[in-house]
């Protein structure tokens, strides 16, 4: 009953609420050649920030910069900082019990190199110690080492790697399948086959073969940079680098492997005619966007909005261009491309972002952009076009404990007003549209102007003059929802109209104690 209610007035949302409007905002700056900017689960209160040149990872707490880094393995990792260096950074799922993270870098001798570090005592420092290392590629030039890693919603480690570099991949690595160059690999950190530190996932598409090509999850790609998994759906975004022609977004639904994009025997759509190619062919799969070099000349992929702020983004990918500082955006709607839109008035004025390195994603879905000048700015929206709900809570949320839970709703559009919410604890099923629905077996909880208002009833607590409500949640003495967290789904609703005009519901920054 409760999914429904908030599933039909979703529908209405984007008719009333209008076109997005968006802008960036500077979070923080002096970073040195920033290259990503990540966090690991259910951390809201930090941002991740790795440094290309220095080999550090810097801490953005609250919006401060913390002076001593996470990780400093400046010793180990290539100096030239053209496109080699630290390069990724990702949080094992669960990191919170386990402490590991993973590092992808390449070393003074272009080796490139995925390591298992562990967070210290101190949360906001690494142990630097010991690290494991997990895999190691030679890369035969120095550039195109790709770099990027990142657990996929199967819990496998994900790694992607260029073609080993120059020009026109002279060692044919994209369409050689016994080579990790031009390759996106899939690996088991958790489940290691000695004396290996990872094991092949059985579902690989060469698992039952011999050799390198028993880790190759996609192939026929010259250098991914940068990739990422639709946090609500898991599907796959790769923007990979263009020759001199063609810079290409490919899509890839969830769980889809063993699919060849196409280099080096194709830029983008385009036959590059080199020697041993044949084109078209059908073993290739086309990419869901392209553009010329009239355009740009180096693209950089970004990620999927899952965030709260901003309702009417959730489903919109992003992406740049790194030599135009162009922004760019789109969705795929049964894997079509669809609303592509130039985002670079909006989003690419500030001064300080330029040469755009990489986009990024908190904990709770919000994206950032990062500029290699050294500056982290976040995708906000503007009046009219941001998540006019706030929750806080007065203390955190304990099993066998009343908790005060605020309801704060003060900027609804003219004549319209908050109705209800309700609240629930993850995990939760199912998913529409990135947005959490609610289950029947949730608390209601309704906060309403109008005691009598015919969409709901039983009001807890209504909103006052400046539109916030305090309502009392009990949470029972159950130890299984330790660690989980607090989700709320509202509604806005005109009053001479028979449905809501928006609903959205987004995970919490409260954890259960």
């Amino acid at each position: 009953m409760v999914a429904r209610s908030f599933a039909i007035v979703t529908l209405v949302a984007a008719a009333l609420v209008g076109q997005p409007t968006i802008s960036s905002a500077l979070v923080a700056s002096g970073f040195a050649n920033p290259v990503l900017v990540t966090a690991p689960r259910n951390d809201s209160s930090r941002l991740f920030v790795v440094e290309q040149c220095t080999a550090r990872i810097r801490i953005i707490r609250n919006g401060a910069v913390l002076p001593t880094p996470f990780l400093d393995i400046n010793p180990l990792v290539s100096s030239n900082c053209g496109e080699d260096g630290l390069l990724g950074l990702a949080f094992h799922p669960n990191y919170a019990q386990n402490g590991f993270f993973y590092v992808s870098y390449t070393d003074n001798n272009l080796l490139s190199t995925i390591a298992r570090y562990q967070v210290s005592a101190n949360p906001d420092v690494a142990n630097p110690l010991n690290p494991v290392t997990i895999l190691t590629l030679q890369q035969p030039y120095s550039n195109h080492n790709g770099g990027h890693i990142a657990f996929g919603p199967d819990g496998y480690l994900y790694i992607g790697f260029g073609d080993g570099g120059s020009g026109n991949d002279p060692l044919g690595a994209g369409q050689d399948p016994n080579t990790w160059l031009g390759k996106m690999l899939r690996i088991d950190v958790d489940n290691p086959a000695p004396p290996l530190n990872y094991s092949v996932p059985p579902t690989n598409p060469f698992a039952t073969q011999t050799g390198n090509r028993r880790l190759i999850w996609h192939w026929g790609l010259r250098n991914p940079w940068r990739w990422s998994f639709d946090r609500a759906f898991g599907h796959l975004y790769i923007a990979d680098v263009g020759q001199n022609q063609v810079e290409e977004v490919n899509f890839v639904p969830f769980g889809q492997g063993g699919l060849n994009f196409g280099w080096r025997c194709r830029e983008g759509n385009i036959c590059t005619g080199l020697s041993g190619c044949a084109c078209p062919s059908t073993f290739l799969t086309d990419p869901i966007h392209t553009y010329l070099h009239s355009d740009g000349c180096s693209i950089t992929g970004g990620y999927v909005y899952r965030g709260c702020a901003i309702p009417s983004l959730v489903g919109t990918y992003f992406f740049a261009d790194y030599c135009t500082n162009r922004i760019w955006s789109f969705r795929v709607v049964n894997g079509v491309r669809t609303q592509f839109v130039e985002r670079t008035s909006e989003l690419a004025t500030p001064v300080g972002l330029f040469s755009i390195s990489s986009f990024g994603e908190d904990s709770r879905g919000e994206i950032y952009i990062v500029s290699h000048g050294g500056s982290i700015y976040r995708i906000t929206g503007t009046a009219g076009n941001t998540n006019p709900l706030a929750l806080s809570a007065a203390a955190p949320p304990t099993i066998g404990t009343t908790f005060s839970l605020q309801l704060s709703a003060p900027t609804f559009p003219a004549a319209a007003y908050v109705c209800g919410f309700s609240l629930g604890m993850e995990p939760v099923q199912p998913l529409q549209d990135g947005r959490i629905i609610p289950l029947a077996n949730d608390s209601l909880l309704l906060a309403s102007l109008d005691p009598a208002s015919p969409f709901f009833g039983n009001s807890l607590g209504n909103l006052d003059a400046l539109g916030v409500a305090t309502v009392q949640v009990n949470l029972p003495m159950d130890p299984q929802l330790v660690g989980r967290r607090v989700f709320a789904a509202y509604a806005v609703a005109a009053p001479t109209a028979s449905l809501g005009i928006g609903a959205i519901s987004c995970a919490l920054p409260l954890t259960i104690q």
